[in-house]
């Protein structure tokens, strides 16, 4: 995961969370333009940047999940699946990410602490949308531990 191939996927990322965004944002009828990456609204501008993209959550949830399931004793399909679900899982944090900072910087009059200083706040992000994952590889594990023992 440390090999900077990685950074290959930023641009396609950046693109990916600026059309989820602007999905979501569409219907509540927001006074806000979207071009590309780059969010005007009445008081101020947001852009998606490349630190933005959502690749260090990408990067963070595939390893969690590489980690956890290293010794696990599902069937590899099922390992793919759950690390698939990890990708999924990271990419739309991100996305939610974004959009509650760009909920937060409309209705603050860009003014809120989180529109300069959203770190902390995209890790909370991250952490509680990604903690179901591990309740449901346990109850994966448990379930094929079950079946193996049937036989």
């Amino acid at each position: 995961f440390a090999i900077p191939i990685w950074d290959l996927l930023n641009p396609f990322l950046v693109n990916l969370t600026s059309a989820a965004v602007s999905s979501a944002v569409e219907p509540l009828r927001l006074v806000v333009y979207i071009e590309e990456n780059i969010i005007e609204m009445p008081f101020g501008t947001l852009v998606i940047a490349d630190s933005c993209s959502g690749l260090r959550y990408l990067i963070v949830g595939l390893a969690i999940a590489v980690y956890a399931l290293k010794d696990s004793q599902l069937p590899f399909l099922t390992k793919v699946k759950m690390f698939a679900l990890a990708a999924v899982l990271s990419v739309v944090a991100n996305w939610l990410r974004v959009f509650a900072l760009v909920l937060i910087a409309y209705y603050s009059d860009m003014k809120s602490s989180l529109v300069v200083d959203h770190d902390g706040f995209g890790i909370v992000v991250f952490f509680v949308l990604f903690l179901p994952f591990f309740p449901l590889l346990t109850k994966l594990e448990k379930s094929t531990t079950l079946q193996k023992s049937q036989y």
